[in-house]
């Protein structure tokens, strides 16, 4: 199988300095990594971009929200894993966004301050982070991407589990866009929007979901249980992680 793009696994860092060491190794791990000083801007970014880790600097930039209100009171009612929220039946079965603590300066030092925080945290960093070894720990914190689903748009090919299915070009367009979403579900109204490009298309919703249906027949043993494609009642998703390769 050639060396293949994973669709990138996401960290969003909040830190008072940027991470210019780090983020060069992460990204070349074929990891996303969004930087942000403060953590009221970084709320946001919880449901417009859902990562899937959280590296976090005890000592961010001052600003209307601490490490404390974000970690303990804003993070449970927005982060898209919860009970309650939008991914909650991820493929992950995350409860909760996983947490990476950095911290230095005075706080590192002061004995006893590593427990507190570690309450929502998985792991504890004392700054200077060595970039392999945040590399290293951030890798076995994020989920591993699941091989089920390739999908090569520059070949128009797509393969299930080791299975090479024949798709029409808008069903393969189809799938780019559900993987561009992943794990975020997309309804037949956002995926007729995305898709009013693309030649051939009669857009709208039905002709989405007639597209979804054909395409459940060759991607699924049994279209009554699917395994790759699913919906229920949020939109369109592709259960496993999914493959993407580069487009040209």
């Amino acid at each position: 199988m050639p060396d293949v793009q994973t669709f990138p696994r996401r960290i969003l860092w909040v830190d008072a300095e940027e991470p210019i060491e780090a983020l060069p190794l992460l990204r070349a791990q074929r990891l996303a990594v969004r930087w942000m000083p403060r953590f009221e801007a970084a709320l946001p970014q919880l449901q417009a971009w859902t990562p899937h880790l959280l590296v976090l600097d005890y000592g961010a930039a001052p600003g209307a929200m601490r490490y404390e209100t974000f970690v303990h009171a804003a993070l449970p009612l927005a982060d898209p894993y919860r009970p309650d929220g939008p991914l909650a039946a991820n493929p992950w079965r995350y409860r909760a966004i996983p947490i990476l603590l950095v911290a230095g300066g005075l706080p590192a030092t002061v004995p006893g301050y590593v427990v507190p925080h570690l309450a929502r945290a998985i792991q504890f960093l004392r700054k200077p982070c060595a970039p392999a070894r945040l590399a290293q720990v951030a890798l076995q914190a994020l989920p591993c991407p699941v091989r089920g689903l390739i999908i090569d748009p520059a070949r128009g090919q797509v393969d299930a589990q080791g299975r090479r299915i024949g798709v029409s070009p808008r069903e393969l367009a189809l799938l780019v866009v559900l993987a561009q979403f992943h794990p975020q579900p997309c309804t037949a109204a956002a995926l007729a929007q995305r898709l009013a490009a693309t030649p051939g298309w009669t857009v709208g919703e039905a002709a989405v979901r007639m597209a979804v249906l054909t395409l459940r027949r060759k991607l699924e043993a049994d279209p009554a249980q699917p395994r790759h494609l699913r919906n229920e009642g949020q939109g369109y998703f592709l259960v496993r992680h999914p493959t993407l390769l580069p487009s040209g």
